[in-house]
């Protein structure tokens, strides 16, 4: 039996690789490939340049993933965009759920609420920081987001 969120989502969890693309890594372009300078020095990059390539191995090399964790700290702004931290005992992941995705959500979920969430791992390239970007989630071991969200509805 499917399940609420398998229908709103036009199957994203069905998207998952069944493997990451580790090969990404390896790809260098050919001309830095081996490059010395005139004094044997490396080349030099800018920090962008660096960042850049290092989102681009990231999402390459890691795809989309299907993670589990807690939710912390979530602020849906103006935007429509919403900001969080996915969590478990050890660690914790900056999350962000663009407008297009989040208005699909039939709540905004609680802090606190275990959720099992489609994502791509990226680099947020102006500050150099590993973040997730949520298409999808829903809530684990409860009824769920809808369930919430007609709760709420009720008062």
């Amino acid at each position: 039996m499917r399940d609420r969120f398998d229908d709103l989502s036009g199957d994203l969890f069905a998207q998952i690789p069944p493997e990451p693309v580790l090969d990404a890594v390896l790809e260098v372009r050919e001309e830095e490939a081996g490059y010395v300078g005139e004094l044997g020095e490396p080349p030099v990059y800018t920090v962008s340049e660096v960042n850049q390539f290092a989102r681009n191995v990231l999402t390459r090399a890691m795809g989309t993933l299907l993670v589990r964790g807690e939710i912390s700290n979530w602020k849906r702004y103006g935007s429509g965009h919403c900001y969080f931290s996915l969590r478990d005992d050890a660690a914790q992941i900056r999350c962000v759920m663009f407008r297009t995705d989040a208005a699909r959500l039939p709540a905004d979920p609680e802090d606190g609420m275990e959720v099992r969430a489609l994502c791509e791992p990226t680099l947020y390239e102006a500050r150099g920081e590993f973040q997730l970007v949520v298409r999808g989630m829903e809530a684990v071991g409860t009824d769920g987001l809808w369930r919430l969200a007609f709760d709420r509805l009720r008062g």
